[in-house]
């Protein structure tokens, strides 16, 4: 009925900016997006394609809040950022500082970040790639002030084996993703703090999961077929 509000600034010095999450919160948003600023265009001696190319896989979580007050502009602001293991090295463009948390020299990338709130509390989960070991990771942060802080990430997943092309997702307090199992893909599940339960599908890759209360819907390639299924846990 109010029409449309008039765009604003949005966040700034963003490079190669992916896989945009949003949540609303009392006033405003919480975004978080996967960006790059392990290398500049200008760098010397190296080709713009190398250039892209190396920003495209070291890329970093970032998280603005943003406050929309009435009719007032939006004024985003920067309240959690990762790091890689590019910013540890001696010749980064920008060196992670003194007080970061160590944990992301392992990081070779972080990706899909999902955001999630469960009662007063907002949680962020993500993708991370190993930079010393083969496979995926799943991670997550929580904040217990709408967005405004961070803590530092806890592992979910640690076992290298999570499905990377498929975008973990909450439903309420629980987090679902897909891994690799002896036996093929399986979906998996848990409410943070409690064990994880998964389950088999039989399949040997899959495209989606959505979730649903009592399990998830998933399209999965079993015999050379597509087929979507309804796992119940």
């Amino acid at each position: 009925e109010g029409g449309w509000a008039h765009a604003g600034t949005g966040a700034t010095q963003v490079r190669y900016p992916l896989h945009p999450a949003m949540l609303p919160v009392d006033g405003g948003a919480v975004v978080a997006f996967v960006s790059s600023d392990t290398i500049t265009d200008a760098a010397s001696g190296i080709s713009p394609g190398l250039v892209h190319g190396r920003a495209r896989y070291r890329r970093h979580i970032v998280v603005e809040r943003v406050d929309w007050d009435g009719e007032a502009a939006p004024v985003w602001n920067r309240v959690f950022r990762g790091y890689t293991e590019d910013h540890y090295t001696a010749d980064a463009v920008l060196p992670a500082p003194s007080g970061a948390w160590p944990g992301w020299a392992e990081v070779a990338r972080a990706d899909r970040p999902q955001l999630n709130m469960s009662g007063r509390r907002l949680q962020m989960s993500f993708l991370t790639f190993d930079a010393t070991h083969a496979g995926a990771h799943l991670w997550m942060v929580q904040s217990d002030d709408d967005g405004r802080t961070w803590g530092n990430p806890t592992a979910i997943d640690s076992g290298g084996q999570v499905i990377p092309t498929v975008t973990p997702q909450w439903i309420g307090p629980q987090l679902i993703w897909a891994r690799m199992s002896e036996v093929g893909i399986a979906v998996c599940r848990t409410v943070i703090g409690a064990a994880t339960e998964c389950a088999d599908t039989e399949a040997h890759a899959i495209d989606s999961i959505v979730p649903n209360d009592g399990g998830a819907t998933v399209s999965v390639l079993i015999d050379k077929e597509w087929q979507v299924r309804e796992l119940t846990w």
